[in-house]
């Protein structure tokens, strides 16, 4: 298990290069993780924004901006 210093780091490390960016591309390497997965996914996160980013734990969340002000929070376990 990762230490919270090393997910504040990756955290920091990642932010320039995602926040306020548009997802274009979803690659999902397996779909079996700990919580499964949706297969069509991808079309769900295509053209939203990430908007905020944030880190609760050793989990990574990506708040990412939907139609009509809502948004949407993806968790990242670290």
């Amino acid at each position: 298990m990762p230490e919270l210093p090393e997910v504040e780091t990756t955290l920091r490390g990642i932010a320039p290069h995602v926040l306020d960016k548009t997802i274009n591309k979803v690659v999902i390497r397996h779909y079996g993780l700990r919580w499964p997965i949706v297969r069509d996914i991808h079309k769900k996160l295509m053209g939203h924004q990430v908007v905020q980013l944030a880190r609760r734990g050793k989990y990574l969340l990506l708040h990412l901006a939907l139609f009509c002000g809502q948004k949407i929070r993806i968790v990242i376990s670290y």
